[in-house]
């Protein structure tokens, strides 16, 4: 598992597990109960997928590269 909590208290995780030697599920949650602005989490249906996106390009990346 990969977390880490964000400057505005929120804390994103990436479970990752193996399927085969070329499948690894990946699967993300996040905990907001403790964010300080709440309109950051009530917006998050518009900005969410294409971070969420781009974040599993790079851990694929990292993972590939190892």
């Amino acid at each position: 598992m990969i977390a880490w909590q964000h400057l505005l208290k929120n804390i994103w995780r990436y479970e990752l597990k193996v399927i085969d030697e070329n499948t690894t599920l990946v699967t993300e949650s996040w905990d907001g109960r403790k964010v300080s602005f709440k309109w950051w989490v009530s917006d998050a249906g518009t900005w969410v997928p294409k971070v969420m996106a781009k974040t599993l390009v790079n851990l694929k990346q990292i993972c590939q590269a190892q």
